[in-house]
């Protein structure tokens, strides 16, 4: 999508894929919290692409923050970097 410059349509896919990594591990099982930190390191990675493109816009990347916004309350230790990455969605 990002190739086609429909931006929006990359951001809600990536918003999509952090709401799936919130919904992978509520169980508190460790298989479930693996299964949620792998999707969420994919959704991290596609977020950091997204802000290095620099085409973002103010709809896309409110959208992915909405969807990631719970990554610093959810993430004690925080060894994929997760903060980091909301955090530059904020600024």
């Amino acid at each position: 999508l990002v190739a086609e410059r429909d931006l929006d349509a990359a951001a809600d896919r990536v918003a999509a894929i952090h709401r799936i990594a919130r919904h992978a591990s509520p169980d508190g099982t460790l298989i479930s919290a693996l299964v949620g930190a792998s999707i969420s390191n994919i959704a991290c990675a596609e977020t950091e692409m997204l802000l290095a493109d620099g085409r973002l816009t103010a709809k896309g990347r409110q959208e992915i923050l909405d969807a990631a916004r719970d990554i610093r309350a959810r993430e004690r230790h925080d060894g994929l970097s997760m903060r980091k990455v909301a955090k530059r969605i904020e600024d």
